[in-house]
């Protein structure tokens, strides 16, 4: 024998509003991260300054145009080392390897420019492989 269920009353108009915000998960991750120059730092061996830093993000922020060149390289160094790049992380890389500004004179190599994107990105598993990958490279 079936229990005597409750009945159940609609809510009352003023009950049942609330206010829908629309969130875009990428846009909130990224927006966590998006001038957060100490993360950066926290990774250790970020050679970047912070107006470095903040001029390569606004520049990915801006829409600026990806070297397929350059992206054509990031993606080789990262199958070498075991890594997939995001698209941002390959606009990104573009931009800091077109950037001629660059006070670090550790940032000569591709793979070292690839490392300062990922500690960008905050991705410390992925900069762990490509250090690896490379024991002759001062990252």
């Amino acid at each position: 024998m079936q229990e005597p269920r409750e009945k159940i009353q609609p809510e009352s108009e003023t009950e049942r509003s609330a206010e829908v915000i629309s969130i875009n998960r990428a846009d909130s991750e990224t927006a966590g991260r998006e001038n957060n120059f100490d993360a950066y730092t926290a990774l250790g061996g970020g050679h970047l300054t912070e107006a470095e830093y903040q001029r390569i993000k606004t520049a990915a922020k801006a829409g600026a145009k990806a070297n397929e060149i350059y992206i054509t390289n990031a993606k080789s160094y990262a199958r070498a080392a075991g890594i997939t790049l995001s698209p941002e992380a390959l606009t990104l890389y573009s931009i800091l390897r077109s950037d001629q500004n660059i006070s670090s004179d550790l940032l000569h190599s591709d793979q070292q420019r690839l490392a300062e994107i990922l500690r960008i990105m905050g991705n410390a598993e992925d900069l762990q492989k490509l250090v690896a990958r490379h024991p002759n490279i001062e990252f």
